[in-house]
């Protein structure tokens, strides 16, 4: 397990991907105890700062840095108990210390090869790292040991849905929703994968569910209105999109989205206001809004404009066979 302490720091969380440690319903190392409850408080800090628009950086700042600098002394000055120890390694982990937070948990691993709550642990890390496979590994084997941890099936359902094997995953996050069916991040990622799986319409019970349990969480209404649209429920999806921007008005991800539905509806002149609001929010977000922005200025019979987007598109997506295609969806009002 040493061997895998070292790797670069993950990029910023994706609202629509919160770790399941940042579930402010689920105790990160599983227990209820006063620093598990500590954390859920810091890391909703963390959230409510990333859903205003701050990058991972920035949000782990301000209250919810101080809140868990606390935390760390008091747990440090509790030594070798192992209970302080999983706190300080989640500590280190929400920071993005990940080769602290690992070596934490590989040593609670190490002394104690049957310690479900250390393995769990070691896979939040890798699962933030992006190492899905060592990640999966980790889960696995906490699920092993204690087969009633719903946050070891739900990281094994969170490292098969990222691996982009969704099948696998919403198995896993079956049994995890059985066990805590509670769980705002749990019915998410099981709503993902649905929709992954070309489910819409089973993803929309799952994140009305969610959304149930925790109404104020903008990726959980950002997610319904990914499921609404592929359900072609469009106005139901463009006021799911409204409310997350309601909650969270500088996700870009969420201007993109509703900017689609918007096209989709034949409002073309509001998506492309959307489209340069996500563009303006992300400019380095790739070329989908260029292709969007594109069918919205060419059918609004902006040629000039609509030709310099699709010049854009060419240089980002230089394949012929795509490039048709999105010429022949901006010449059509439904775009079905």
């Amino acid at each position: 397990m040493g061997g895998e302490e070292g790797g670069a720091e993950a990029g910023a969380v994706d609202g629509r991907h919160l770790p399941f440690f940042m579930d402010p319903l689920t105790a990160p190392g599983g227990g209820a105890g006063a620093g598990m409850i500590a954390i859920s408080k810091a890391a909703m800090e963390i959230k409510r700062a990333l859903w205003e628009g701050q990058d991972m950086r920035a949000a782990r700042t301000g209250r919810a840095a101080k809140a868990l600098d606390d935390l760390d002394e008091k747990m440090r000055a509790e030594g070798p108990d192992t209970e302080a120890r999983l706190t300080r390694g989640y500590i280190r982990l929400i920071k993005g210390e990940h080769r602290e937070a690992l070596a934490m948990f590989n040593g609670l691993a190490r002394r104690n090869p049957r310690m479900a709550r250390a393995h769990a642990g070691r896979g939040e890390v890798l699962l933030d790292l992006g190492r899905y496979g060592k990640a999966l590994a980790a889960f696995s084997r906490a699920a092993r040991l204690n087969p009633g941890m719903a946050r070891a099936h739900a990281g094994r359902g969170d490292a098969l849905l990222e691996a982009g094997r969704p099948e696998r995953a919403l198995r896993a996050l079956d049994r995890a929703v059985s066990i805590d069916p509670d769980s705002p991040a749990i019915h998410h990622r099981r709503g993902i994968a649905l929709l992954k799986t070309g489910r819409p319409e089973g993803a929309l019970r799952a994140l009305d569910r969610a959304v149930s349990i925790e109404p104020h969480m903008s990726p959980l209404h950002f997610a319904r209105g990914l499921a609404l649209h592929d359900a072609a429920r469009l106005d139901e999806a463009l006021s799911a999109f409204d409310t997350a921007l309601s909650l969270s008005p500088r996700r870009p991800e969420v201007h993109m989205e509703r900017g689609i539905v918007l096209l989709h509806m034949g409002r073309d002149a509001e998506a492309l206001s959307a489209l340069d609001t996500a563009m303006r929010l992300d400019p380095g977000g790739g070329g989908r809004a260029h292709v969007f922005r594109f069918m919205a200025l060419a059918r609004m019979g902006r040629r000039g404009e609509a030709a310099a987007a699709l010049k854009e598109v060419k240089r980002l997506e230089p394949d012929r066979e795509k490039l048709a295609r999105i010429r022949g969806l901006a010449a059509t009002r439904s775009l079905q």
